[in-house]
């Protein structure tokens, strides 16, 4: 058997490969002629070292019959075609959570992403694939909207890669649901890289473009994710420098959510006024909706009793609005974009409220009053902390306020006056349980259990209060379970002991 020689060569598409530049004169850039002499030249390299391969194979075949003594020879051709890549699907969780995955549905109502097994292949490397899975999945430990955008960006920018490189690495068991979000050497190295060009690119152009202000954004929501809330500030302050050099935030070419909803986060986080404004003509117009007879009795009463509690009580309004707009109850155009811009305005217009010192005399009259205005206005950011906490990705925005509800309700509890405010305490008392830890919780629990049975209240009545004036179903409601089951565990210790 015999191979004839070759008769075609096979030509090869060379790759693409892009080449970023920001102004026409960095084309003369000794790196950037680099990169392009290094890309044209490993085509031609690899050309001349390649063998030629050809499409078709003829074979001499030459065989002999039996009484027979002349060979009978013939021809075959075997064409010759590329080898298709083996794809072997891997499992990105366990059997059991795959399973699981498969069968939910996304917070947007398209399906997991997991429903596509053969979207991963072990043909790709692991950094590939923990992208993918960063990229995909819900539980991810940044929040899917600066995961898009940082992504897209990086598509032309270098900073912006590094950088979703660093946000990729925060969660480095990539195969677990449960991402870490402390920093680690690889997310640090990428991270300090684009800072590194951001600077430079700073430096060395006096016109901010979009990709830059974008880059900022993902580099503030970085630093919240991993809680390194000084570095969100410097980078916020920097921001509010570029948005102001542009027109502010108005001038935007994009819009203006990404950039208010890093300053929204780390804001509430922190419990501070934002940074940046936003139109009164987006604000929701929460007077549209009817109100639960008890908030309107509650709101009543808030508002017949001084003044001061007259700004509060609009930010009850809105929770409630909010609460029946994510029930399904609102506008049919309502879209999940409108209902997230929705939350940031409640947010910040929570946020925008004026922080009244208490006075050290309790005997003032005034003081009651404001350790009431207090009290409530703490409880509505305790309450806005989880349903922005599932949007941003930080499931943990709460606890840098741990601890101060209970303190304020124990250092006035002779003083605060909750007659003919009993819903509102329970209310409270609940929204506080869920974020405290420890002592301050079982404080509270006996809190809720001691107004329960002055107004003889079973917890499905405790619940029915509770979405009478503000309760986001889906995502209180596993934490309310187990403050129901607290609070019950602590009703039977006391029959017990009688």
């Amino acid at each position: 058997m015999q191979a004839s020689p070759p008769r075609t060569s096979q030509t090869t598409n060379p790759d693409l490969a892009f080449v970023n530049i920001t102004h026409p004169q960095d084309i003369r850039d000794r790196q950037t002629q680099r990169k392009i002499r290094r890309h044209v030249m490993k085509d031609i390299g690899f050309a001349r070292r390649r063998r030629s391969r050809t499409n078709q194979i003829i074979f001499n075949l030459t065989s002999e019959k039996p009484h027979s003594s002349k060979p009978e020879s013939s021809k075959a051709v075997v064409s010759q075609q590329p080898p298709k890549p083996i794809r072997h699907i891997t499992d990105l969780h366990s059997h059991q959570s795959s399973k699981l995955a498969l069968s939910q549905l996304s917070s947007s109502g398209f399906p997991s992403p997991y429903a596509n097994r053969n979207l991963f292949s072990r043909i790709a490397s692991s950094r590939a694939q923990r992208l993918l899975s960063f990229l995909h999945k819900e539980d991810a430990p940044v929040c899917q909207t600066f995961r898009s955008l940082c992504f897209t960006i990086a598509l032309a920018d270098e900073s912006a890669m590094y950088l979703a490189l660093a946000e990729s690495a925060l969660d480095p068991e990539w195969q677990s649901s449960q991402p870490d979000s402390r920093e680690n050497v690889h997310a640090l190295q990428y991270y300090t890289a684009s800072l590194r060009l951001v600077d430079k690119r700073l430096r060395n152009t006096s016109a901010v473009g979009n990709a830059i202000i974008g880059t900022v954004i993902s580099l503030a929501a970085y630093d919240l994710r991993i809680h390194h809330f000084s570095r969100w500030a410097v980078h916020m302050a920097g921001l509010q420098g570029m948005i102001q050099s542009r027109g502010g935030v108005e001038a935007l070419d994009w819009g203006n959510t990404r950039e208010i909803l890093s300053d929204l986060v780390g804001s509430l986080a922190l419990d501070l006024s934002p940074q940046f404004p936003v139109c009164d003509r987006l604000m929701p117009q929460a007077h549209d909706y009817p109100a639960s007879p008890v908030l309107a009795r509650t709101i009543s009463v808030l508002e017949n009793r001084t003044p001061i509690l007259s700004d509060i009580c609009s930010v009850l309004v809105r929770l409630s609005y909010l609460k029946y707009l994510v029930a399904g109850n609102g506008p049919r155009q309502q879209t999940d974009k409108t209902l997230t811009q929705t939350l940031g305005l409640i947010t910040h217009n929570l946020l925008s409220l004026p922080r009244r010192l208490i006075l050290s005399d309790p005997g003032h009259p005034s003081t009651a009053h404001l350790v009431l205005r207090e009290a409530i206005r703490l409880a509505s950011l305790l309450f806005l902390t989880a349903p922005v906490g599932r949007v941003a990705g930080n499931r943990d925005l709460h606890a840098k306020h741990r601890g101060r509800l209970p303190k304020l309700l124990r250092s006035y509890h002779d003083i605060t006056d909750w007659s003919d405010l009993e819903e509102l305490e329970v209310w409270v008392l609940v929204v506080g349980a869920w974020a405290e830890v420890g002592e301050d919780r079982k404080w509270m629990v006996r809190r809720i259990k001691g107004v329960m049975r002055m107004k003889g209240l079973d917890w499905p009545g405790v619940l029915g209060v509770l979405r009478r004036i503000a309760l986001i179903e889906g995502v209180w409601n596993n934490e309310v379970d187990r403050i129901g089951a607290e609070v019950a565990q602590m009703q039977s210790v006391s029959l017990n002991e009688r």
